[in-house]
């Protein structure tokens, strides 16, 4: 069934589409969809009641060809509602948190519609790869998990950049202001055990993100307002503790 998109004027874009898949795999299928998103932060996920809200990057259009938005972010929600055992109404929605005024935002929402509903459309027909099942090959014939919630490569390289910042992505805050204190008091007081701890951290950061996408750990909504103290605070610290180690101001140096 084509894509019923409609425009607020003073909301967001919106586009309602039937898909003849059960409730479960239209989920599934959202979800793949935001994977064509390079940027993407999970703001609400709730498969049992089937909506799914998601604050992207503007500047990465979905699909090649597609103009770009002088806003720099959008919030894209899906709500399902479920028909019969088979078919299933997604409800999209798009609209520019900066600026949702301007018309090349409203343009590029609804460029984000029609390329969601399109890539939903092409899956339910069978031209996607393995269609209403939620599942992406990778190059190695491995499949990625069910849905892809935090990313783990990502989040260990965000604790490897700054120790507790990994955890604090996939939303577990106490634990990464914990990690990055001891990470900085081992630094302190030793150098090899501050090391030691920094890439276990990253380890450690890429585990969570692997059990919350495999439903072993409940999924945790990012604060950004929280991550951002914790680079500026966590990252601060951090300098000034190595900058501290190597002038050899640590007490056992």
């Amino acid at each position: 069934m084509s894509p019923d998109e409609t425009e607020d004027t003073d909301g967001p874009a919106r586009s309602q589409i039937e898909l003849n898949l059960p409730f479960d795999s239209a989920f599934d299928e959202c979800m793949h969809a935001l994977r064509q998103f390079r940027y993407r932060e999970l703001m609400q996920f709730d498969p049992d009641r089937g909506t799914i809200e998601v604050r992207v990057s503007s500047q990465n259009p979905i699909f090649a060809g597609m103009s770009y938005s002088f806003a720099d972010e959008e919030r894209i929600t899906f709500a399902l509602q479920k028909l019969d055992f088979a078919k299933t109404k997604v409800t999209i929605t798009s609209g520019s948190i900066f600026r949702p005024e301007h018309p090349a935002n409203r343009l590029h929402n609804q460029e984000n519609l029609t390329g969601i509903s399109s890539f939903l459309l092409n899956r339910e027909s069978g031209q996607g790869s393995e269609a209403g099942t939620g599942y992406s090959p990778t190059l190695n014939g491995f499949t990625k998990e069910r849905w892809v919630l935090v990313e783990p490569a990502e989040t260990a390289f965000m604790s490897l950049l700054i120790p507790g910042l990994g955890q604090n992505h996939a939303g577990r805050y106490v634990r990464g202001m914990v990690i990055a204190i001891l990470v900085a008091a081992g630094l302190v007081f030793y150098v090899i055990p501050g090391v030691m701890l920094w890439l276990a951290n990253g380890y450690d950061a890429y585990r969570i993100a692997q059990r919350i996408n495999l439903g072993s750990l409940p999924f945790i909504p990012v604060k950004s307002g929280l991550q951002f103290l914790h680079v500026i605070a966590g990252g601060g610290a951090i300098f000034l503790v190595i900058l501290a180690v190597i002038f050899g101001f640590s007490p056992f140096h």
